[in-house]
C-alpha cells in the first residue's frame, strides 16, 4: 500500500504515488508501497462452512477497539475480540489472536491486520478487509481478479461459506517480476507485482501492490445480509499454508454486530 499524499505507506500490499494521494504499500501484511509505474507482469484449500451467523456478537462480552494505524509497518495488538472499523461500514466483529499487527487508515480505506515480515520489516502476511457494496458483485470481483495479468490462478473460483456467509474464492499466485527494483525508499520490494485490479476498491490515488516476490494470494467474496465484503489474504509462497490455517480460524469468527 502506498499513501504519500499522507506518508510513505510500506510494505505488503506495496501501494503506488499517484497524484496528490500516492498511497506508499505496506508490505507483506497485505499488503505494501506501491511503484510509480505498474511492474511488468510477471492456493490453497477451500474454506469449510461454519455455523450461521448469529447476529449478534456474544452477549456479555465488550469488543475491542483497532487504534488508527498509517501505513505501514503496523501495530501490535492484544489478543480480543474486536470490533470491525465503523468506517468501513459493515457491523461485524472478529476474534484476533497473539503476534498480530493491524493497519487501519481511514482515508486510504485501509484496514488489514497482518503478521510476518518483509524485506521493508512490512508485514509478509496480512488480512485486508474492503467493503465493495455497491461497485461489484462476488461473481464480478472474483473474474476481474482472474483474470488480471499479474496472477495466475491456481484453484477456483469455489463457493464457500464463511461464518455462516456465502461467497467465492479464488486463489491465485503473483507472477514473477524479476526485474522490478523497487524503491527501498517508498517500502516497495523488488520483484513485486502492482495489481491494479484492487484500485477501485480504495481512496482515489491509492494502489496496492504484494508484499514479496510471487506472493500467493486468496481473494474471498461474501455477502453479508446486503452488504459485499472483500478479503484479499496474502503470503509468501513458503509461509502460506501455516499463515491460511490461522487466518481461517480468524475469518470463522466474525459476527455481526446489531
Amino acid at each position: 500500500m502506498h499513501n504519500d499524499g499522507m506518508k510513505s505507506l510500506s510494505g505488503i500490499l506495496t501501494l503506488l504515488t499517484i497524484a496528490t494521494l500516492a498511497l506508499a504499500a505496506c508490505g507483506g501484511a497485505t499488503t505494501e508501497a506501491l511503484p510509480t509505474e505498474a511492474p511488468s507482469t510477471g492456493t490453497p484449500t477451500a474454506v469449510a462452512p461454519a455455523q450461521q451467523p448469529t447476529g449478534v456478537a456474544t452477549p456479555g462480552v465488550t469488543l475491542s477497539i483497532f487504534p488508527p494505524v498509517t501505513c505501514c509497518r503496523g501495530l501490535a495488538i492484544a489478543a480480543a475480540r474486536y470490533e470491525i472499523p465503523r468506517w468501513l461500514g459493515i457491523p461485524l466483529s472478529v476474534q484476533i489472536g497473539e503476534g498480530w499487527r493491524v493497519l487501519n487508515e481511514p482515508p486510504a480505506l485501509l484496514f488489514l491486520i497482518g503478521k510476518g515480515q518483509n524485506v521493508q520489516d512490512n508485514p509478509s502476511q496480512m488480512i485486508a478487509f474492503l467493503n465493495v457494496t455497491g461497485k461489484t458483485t462476488p461473481e464480478a470481483s472474483i473474474a476481474s481478479v482472474q483474470r488480471a495479468p499479474e496472477l495466475t490462478a491456481t484453484a477456483g473460483p469455489v463457493p464457500v461459506t464463511i461464518a455462516g456467509f456465502p461467497g467465492l474464492q479464488l486463489d491465485s499466485t503473483a507472477r514473477p517480476n524479476p526485474s522490478f527494483e523497487g524503491s527501498a525508499g517508498s517500502d516497495i520490494p523488488p520483484g513485486v507485482q502492482y495489481l491494479p485490479v484492487l484500485d477501485d476498491y480504495f481512496s482515489p490515488g491509492f494502489t496496492w501492490t504484494t508484499s514479496t516476490p510471487e506472493a500467493r494470494v486468496r481473494t474471498i467474496v461474501l455477502t453479508v445480509n446486503d452488504q459485499t465484503l472483500l478479503l484479499y489474504l496474502e503470503a509468501p509462497p513458503d509461509e502460506f499454508e501455516s499463515f491460511i490455517a490461522g487466518a481461517d480460524a480468524i475469518l470463522q469468527s466474525l459476527e455481526l454486530i446489531q
